[in-house]
């Protein structure tokens, strides 16, 4: 059987852009190769990992978790069945941070990817702003998520990025406590996946002037009846528990936000200016509002839509 044969043979049912993916997997070939080598001859062997995958894909198991990676914001990620698959929506974040980051040149960011997953936020995120000419500002960058195995997978796509990202297994904000509230210049971090701690060196008034803290987070945020009703592509793979965020899918921005107002509120907070982006379900919009000026009333927030004109991020600087 060739390339061209299979392809025809299974584009009745299965989606093109799937098939390349797999094809590419199991011969181990390029795309460039596939488009130019129709007529290239699948060996008995790739011909049965061929058909076990296909039917996989129509059981609805999504080709990024057979293949074992997703390509995000240009950038090739590992994922497993412990992270969610990475969605073009979420690319926003990207832009939008690192938009932040360059209107506040001669800043200090302290970058907190909340809920990181497969890490593939805040790795974009810096491998953007290294590629990012005429930048002046200094960066530390953390992630959290309560899934070891996802925390596993992250630092895996960090060091294959080559970058420096201390991951920290805990609930939202919980691990940064002491990061946020004691006044640092060289923030540190204890052990793998422990809490954070810091130094004890004292911050100048125009060291505090500089800091600025930058939190990112898509969180889970599906209600339990948007996630009934999703598709079984995603409601039989991927885990609920990044999915899912109580009736109306805002348990854990609510959380979140609690927790930034109680730290907030420290009177040794350490940053000057916080900026959130957070990534939400559309219908929304009004609810997590709600939810901020009850937490922020002086907060100026701003919504975003994706590209099918939908409000998909919330950015709210305090």
């Amino acid at each position: 059987m060739t390339i061209n044969n299979f392809k025809k043979k299974c584009s009745s049912n299965i989606d093109t852009i799937d098939l390349d993916l797999l094809l590419e997997f199991v011969l181990k070939k390029s795309k460039e190769f596939l488009l130019t080598n129709p007529e290239y001859k699948i060996s008995p062997l790739e011909n049965i990992r061929l058909q076990y995958y296909i039917r996989q894909l129509k059981k609805h198991k999504p080709i990024d978790y057979i293949i074992g990676r997703k390509e995000f914001y240009g950038l090739d990620f590992k994922v497993t069945k412990h992270t969610l698959v990475p969605r073009p929506e979420t690319e926003q974040i990207i832009d939008l941070a690192s938009e932040i980051i360059f209107n506040n040149q001669g800043k200090n960011f302290t970058i907190l990817d909340l809920g990181t997953g497969s890490g593939n936020v805040i790795i974009a995120l810096l491998k953007k702003i290294q590629t990012t000419p005429l930048l002046r500002v200094g960066i530390q960058g953390y992630a959290s998520d309560i899934s070891k195995k996802a925390l596993e997978t992250a630092k895996i796509n960090a060091l294959f990025h080559r970058l420096g990202i201390k991951f920290v297994k805990g609930n939202l904000l919980e691990p940064f406590n002491k990061l946020l509230t004691t006044r640092v210049t060289t923030p540190v971090i204890s052990g793998c996946c422990g809490n954070v701690s810091a130094s004890c060196n004292k911050l100048s008034k125009q060291d505090y002037q500089s800091k600025i803290l930058l939190i990112t987070a898509n969180l889970p945020y599906l209600s339990t009846k948007i996630y009934n009703n999703s598709a079984p592509k995603v409601k039989n793979y991927e885990p609920q528990t990044a999915l899912v965020s109580g009736d109306d899918g805002l348990n854990h921005y609510g959380k979140l936000l609690n927790q930034l107002q109680k730290i907030h509120s420290n009177k040794n907070f350490s940053f000057a200016k916080t900026y959130l982006l957070l990534e939400i379900s559309p219908e929304q919009k009004n609810k997590i509002t709600n939810k901020i000026t009850n937490n922020f009333p002086e907060a100026k927030t701003i919504f975003y839509k994706d590209l099918a004109q939908k409000w998909r991020v919330v950015e709210i600087e305090i």
